[in-house]
């Protein structure tokens, strides 16, 4: 997904980062495998 569609970054729990992005052909919002 391009970067232009990233709503939101975030660390999770872990201390991995996390990411939830707008999905252009789906219309929703994702998590993004990276």
């Amino acid at each position: 997904i391009p970067e232009t569609w990233l709503l939101v970054e975030y660390e999770k729990d872990d201390g991995t980062q996390g990411i939830w992005a707008e999905c252009p052909e789906c219309d929703d919002v994702v998590a993004p495998e990276q």
